[in-house]
């Protein structure tokens, strides 16, 4: 479980993650939004093992005693799956439609872009770009229910790097 399901998990005792953060697994056969059969006979890990599949804003548990304890809210509060950082930003700066992209720049880096379908990139083309550039891809879709395809690049720190080195340049030569 990811923290943020885990966290739903001691407050409702129902073991749920959101497809979004589920695609980010790569566990997830992401067209047919559910565990990928082929992927976890590979991997050996039961299905059993895994959540319970939501879309963000779906009631996917009740506040239970310990939970409302520790939240104060009461007993049978609805719960929903909820999204990761990066998909609820997405949609907090509008990312909810075709060809609209994102690229933040920080700790990590991911690039966002909404789509209208799960996009297929050919396996070797894939396997090139993300062994140099990507630590993960993943597609998913955000409470606006539009899907969306997120690349998490690798080494971010390079391009903030460069992007200081370079500006200083331009301003002190």
């Amino acid at each position: 479980m990811l923290p943020k399901d885990y966290v739903r998990f001691l407050l409702t005792g129902e073991r749920a993650i959101d497809q979004a953060d589920a695609s980010g697994t790569l566990l997830l056969d992401v067209a047919k939004r559910t565990w990928s059969a082929e992927v976890l006979s590979g991997t050996g890990i039961e299905k059993d093992f895994l959540p319970a599949l939501y879309e963000s804003p779906e009631i996917c548990g009740k506040l239970n005693a310990q939970g409302a304890a520790a939240t104060g809210l009461k007993i049978g509060t609805p719960v929903v799956a909820g999204a990761g950082d990066q998909a609820a930003g997405a949609v907090g700066m509008g990312i909810v439609r075709a060809g609209v992209v994102s690229a933040t720049i920080g700790t990590s880096g991911v690039v966002f872009a909404a789509t209208d379908r799960p996009r297929s990139i050919r396996a070797d083309v894939f396997t090139r770009f993300v062994t140099r550039f990507l630590a993960a891809a993943c597609h998913g879709r955000h409470a606006s229910r539009r899907t969306f395809l997120a690349l998490v690049p690798r080494r971010v720190w390079h391009c903030l790097r460069w992007s200081r080195l370079h500006r200083f340049r331009q301003h002190h030569s």
